[in-house]
């Protein structure tokens, strides 16, 4: 297996490969390594749903897990895949070729649970993708390994001077090759004058001639962070003594070791917060390690998205009796340790989020954990700030919004076991919770729950296949159910929960619903009713402010023909199209495509053409021409 690694690694990790083998022999002996040769079944993240065979060679066989990320040949490349299967001889036998074998295991320990394995092949399943498409969602591409591809020159000088007269490109790559050192594509490019891409089909042919090296490195997309932390060296007399004694000239190492007396409690204290308080430097502390009065540590620091000092602690809630039989049915169900689906229909503001908070805190005495989803990111910082009120340092925060150092942090936040509540978007779904108990999905109805690329997954229906899996409860909270959620309550498929009342008895907004048709028949033709005209009449009197909502694009919904019925439809999507008044075009919502206004019907040649429907374009121009 070392005469294949060689071959297809890059030296550095044809030389991290020896080490790991090396240190291997060391510590488990060579008789160990004589055992049979393992193979693993690898998911890759293309769009063919098929995994892929290879050998474990004998030194990564004590880590090459199930659910592990491993580095693997693959075509011309060496691509991240996940093992999801251990086998003891390939499924074929008989081969005419040798199987290949990975190139390295990433993980110590896996990465992916067996419930998120079997999760993850239901959505591949269920949403037509592969595995390993489902898999990559499941992992934040902030402890995915990054790629890079450096160039290595291998021509002579003599076979750089012959190219010279007959591919000027390519011994123009090959002299900045030689000038420069090895280069990525991108700084190849630069040097050269051209597009990257334009490079690829040459820098093959270099490779092809044996005149360049195309090395791979992989290194992780986020590394740890680590901080330097300040503590005594010595008990607390001692200092005093020293600071009395030896340190009547230097005034600022005093004020140094003054502070670490005065917030012993707090030891150890970070250096630059040490150093901003008592306005010293870096050296100043370098000279109290070396008279061994000061020790520093370097700790491994947490990116955490929030500032916990401002936000205030809170306790829980007096309960309303809407919230109290709310609580009581859930609290049952997370008791009995059953798997349901509850539907939360509460009126907005009538006290959900408490709801939510308390039904987490009695799964957190199970020693259970709990993942909330929210639509928006925009969101958020209003929710985490509820939560991390209540919880603390439980609460891990995954949303795109965050930083590549932030979200592997709280990743690893949540796969330590150190963070059994996790609040995100839709892809927090697959949090790597070890002990699952609670999934709460707020504002189920949102649209943004539905993922666009695929897997295009709805994360409302991953929650309640998860729910199955790990046998725990999940609460559907919204004010305006989706029709399937509803559905799925009325036939007993979900636990209808209903909170019709405000807290506080605070009243509902008033709704007015104006019959348009009772408008048209007092002779008033325009788009507002003369409710709504006098009500935007009012708010401008006491210069307050009005929105006017419509949720149709373009000026007119539909073009029609008053003699023979005739409706403009989209060739592609056979939809009416809707007219945009600022472009004069006629343009399809679903597949974007344009075309001109007709002047004539296409199928009777009438000029009798009429713009029917409403949108936000006609709106504007009514609402200037009235206001």
């Amino acid at each position: 297996s070392n005469a294949y690694l060689s071959s297809c690694l890059s030296p550095a990790q044809s030389r991290r490969e020896t080490r790991s083998m090396g240190r291997y022999e060391k510590n488990h002996g060579r008789a160990q390594l004589k055992h049979k040769m393992k193979f693993a079944q690898v998911a890759f993240p293309i769009p063919e749903d098929i995994t892929f065979t290879y050998s474990i060679p004998n030194h990564f066989a004590p880590i090459a897990q199930i659910g592990c990320r491993v580095l693997a040949s693959f075509g011309n490349s060496i691509r991240e895949g996940v093992i999801v299967n251990l086998l003891d001889k390939p499924e074929i036998e008989n081969l005419d070729f040798k199987i290949k074998a990975i190139t390295d295991c990433l993980d110590e320990k896996p990465v992916f649970t067996d419930s998120i394995l079997k999760l993850t092949s239901w959505v591949s399943k269920y949403y037509l993708s592969s595995w390993g498409e489902a898999l990559k969602c499941a992992a934040p591409a902030a402890i995915r390994t990054k790629q890079r591809q450096t160039i290595h020159l291998v021509a002579t000088k003599d076979e750089i001077e012959e190219l010279k007269t007959r591919a000027k490109l390519q011994a123009q790559i090959l002299i900045v090759l030689s000038n420069n050192g090895d280069l990525t594509i991108n700084q190849l490019a630069k040097h050269v004058k051209k597009p990257s891409s334009s490079l690829r089909s040459v820098l093959a042919l270099l490779q092809k001639k044996r005149l360049i090296d195309i090395h791979i490195n992989f290194r992780p997309s986020s590394q740890k962070k680590y901080g330097t932390f300040a503590t005594l060296a010595k008990p607390i007399p001692e200092i005093k003594k020293e600071i009395t004694s030896t340190l009547q000239r230097a005034p600022k190492q005093a004020e140094i070791l003054h502070f670490l007396i005065s917030n012993y409690n707090r030891l150890p204290i970070s250096s630059v917060e040490l150093l901003k308080t008592t306005n010293t430097s870096s050296a100043t502390l370098q000279a109290l390690k070396k008279k061994n009065l000061v020790e520093l540590q370097s700790i491994e620091l947490t990116r955490t998205p929030w500032n916990s000092k401002h936000i205030e602690k809170t306790t829980p809630l007096s309960l309303n009796p809407d919230q109290t039989n709310a609580v009581a049915k859930i609290h049952h169900a997370i008791e009995a340790n059953l798997s349901q689906t509850f539907l939360l229909h509460g009126v907005t503001g009538s006290g959900k989020t408490e709801v939510y908070l308390q039904i987490i805190a009695t799964v957190l005495s199970q020693k259970k954990g709990a993942i909330i989803l929210i639509p928006e990111i925009s969101l958020t910082p209003q929710t985490i700030s509820r939560f991390v009120g209540r919880f603390g340092t439980k609460i891990a925060v995954l949303h795109s919004r965050l930083s590549d150092g932030e979200r592997h942090d709280q990743w690893q936040k949540v796969h330590s076991g150190k963070a059994p509540i996790v609040i995100g978007a839709r892809s927090a779904i697959f949090a790597p919770i070890p002990s699952l108990g609670l999934i709460i999905i707020d504002e189920e109805h949102e649209t943004s729950y539905k993922q666009d690329s695929s897997p295009r997954y709805h994360a409302r229906d991953v929650a309640i296949q998860r729910a199955k899996l790990e046998n725990c409860i999940v609460v559907l909270g919204t004010a305006t159910p989706s029709l399937e959620s509803f559905y799925h309550a009325e036939q007993g498929k979900y636990h209808l929960i209903s909170m019709p009342s405000r807290i506080g008895n605070r009243k509902m907004p008033k709704v007015e619903i104006i019959d348009m048709r009772e408008e048209l028949k007092s002779k008033n033709r325009s788009i507002f009713s003369r409710s709504l005209l006098s009500g935007i009449m009012e708010r401008l009197a006491k210069n307050e402010q009005t929105i006017l909502f419509l949720n149709r694009r373009g000026y007119s919904s539909y073009v029609f023909c008053r003699n023979c019925g005739h409706v403009e439809k989209c060739e592609v999507c056979s939809v009416s199209m809707t007219y945009h008044f600022s472009k004069q075009r006629m343009i399809c919502h679903h597949c974007g495509s344009e075309k001109s206004a007709p002047r004539s019907c296409p199928s009777c040649t009438s000029e009798n053409i009429r713009y029917f429907g409403l949108g936000t374009e006609r709106v504007e121009q009514e609402t200037l021409r009235a206001f």
